[in-house]
């Protein structure tokens, strides 16, 4: 006997099992369920299982709970309006292989070329992030990281500490706060442009510089460009091109010009200028003082190489780097002992003439013999 079953407003003939022609009304029932249900209206709380495959054509809303244990393929929209969760264990796998986009493109995932963008749907890299980014832990780079904007470190947090590899900088480093360097791996390897310090860099240990350092153009004459911290009016200076100065308590003392020549101090008691004064720089190449008695004996000396003893009162003086030409400027000087009246007097051997790399000379008392002094002074000027 068939029953009656009302579904959306229509009436069904359910079938049951042994009533008369209970195939035909069997094939009745399914027609007319398949009209009946446009729509499934479930009312809250109700459960529907379906152990089977759920094809759905058109769209999907879900206002409640929808707990699938088969599969579920949807061709249409799927909108979720509650919470959604995927998978209930850790090794469940959540595989989406089209366009993934959150929150209209907060998150992006562009399948078709591997990138993933951040508040950007056309990622131009493999992420591409349009904003700020704030990172609270360590961060590794194994390749090149390129910055197309500005790096801002605003606190001492920027250090470079790696034992090995270089930190290289192609272009201008900017930096507003503390950089600290823990080792010697912070190299600016620039072919062009400058690398910019606005403040003051402080070194705490060696400095090694395989280039050349260029200081400040200063031309005041009384400003050092090279000082110290506790005394920043004392230093070197550059007063002129070509000319260098040597400054004490803002004053330039010591000057030397374009030409070689030294101009002398400027004296602050008595308000003179020296300065308008030229003297020639010529110096003392080489000098010794030496005992000529018994076995020579160099008391101090600067370029001289040794003292042979040729006889009594008879010395050669050998010069450690030679003088450029035998046009140089000698002058002697010494102390006999108390038997030779400590007057002694000494002079080039005039058999011998001066040479490059020596010169011989001769020790005489006031009777013009021989004699071995107990303090030779030489100097060589040229």
């Amino acid at each position: 006997m068939a029953i009656n079953i009302n579904v959306n407003g229509e009436s069904i003939n359910y079938p049951q099992t042994g009533d008369t022609n209970w195939s035909d009304e069997a094939t009745d029932f399914a027609v007319q369920t398949a009209s009946a249900f446009g729509k499934i209206g479930l009312s809250s709380g109700t459960t529907v299982d379906i152990p089977g495959t759920l094809d759905v054509t058109g769209n999907t809303t879900l206002d409640a709970n929808l707990s699938v244990t088969g599969n579920a393929t949807i061709t249409g929209n799927l909108t979720a309006n509650g919470n959604t969760n995927l998978g209930n264990a850790s090794g469940d796998t959540i595989a989406v292989t089209g366009i993934l986009n959150v929150y209209s493109g907060v998150l992006y995932v562009d399948p078709t070329n591997d990138r993933v963008g951040i508040n950007d749907t056309t990622p131009s890299q493999a992420l591409d992030v349009t904003g700020n980014v704030a990172i609270t832990g360590d961060e590794t780079v194994g390749g090149t990281l390129g910055v197309t904007g500005d790096v801002a470190v605003n606190t001492n947090k920027f250090n470079i500490t790696a034992t090995s590899g270089n930190t290289a900088i192609a272009g201008t480093l900017g930096v507003t706060g503390d950089v600290a360097i823990n080792t010697n791996k912070f190299n600016v390897t620039a072919s062009s442009g400058n690398t910019t310090i606005a403040g003051t860099l402080g070194v705490t240990g060696n400095t090694t510089v395989d280039g050349v350092i260029y200081a400040d153009d200063n031309t005041t004459a009384n400003t050092p460009v090279i000082s110290f911290t506790g005394d920043t009016n004392t230093g070197i200076g550059r007063s002129a091109a070509d000319t260098l100065d040597f400054i004490t308590n803002g004053n330039s003392r010591f000057r030397i010009e374009p030409t070689g020549q030294i101009k002398a101090v400027y004296e602050s008691t008595n308000g003179t200028d020296y300065n308008t004064i030229l003297h020639n720089g010529y110096l003392c190449r080489a000098w010794v003082n030496f005992d000529g008695t018994g076995t020579v004996s160099v008391r101090a000396s600067g370029n001289v190489t040794s003292i042979a003893d040729n006889g009594t009162g008879d010395y050669t003086v050998n010069f450690t780097t030679a003088m450029p030409d035998v046009n140089y400027n000698f002058v002697f000087g010494g102390r006999a002992n108390s038997v030779d009246g400590n007057e002694i007097s000494i002079s080039c051997n005039r058999d011998v003439a001066p040479l490059s790399d020596k010169i011989q000379l001769i020790c005489r008392d006031l009777a013009s013999n021989q004699r071995d002094p107990i303090a030779v002074c030489v100097g060589i000027f040229r």
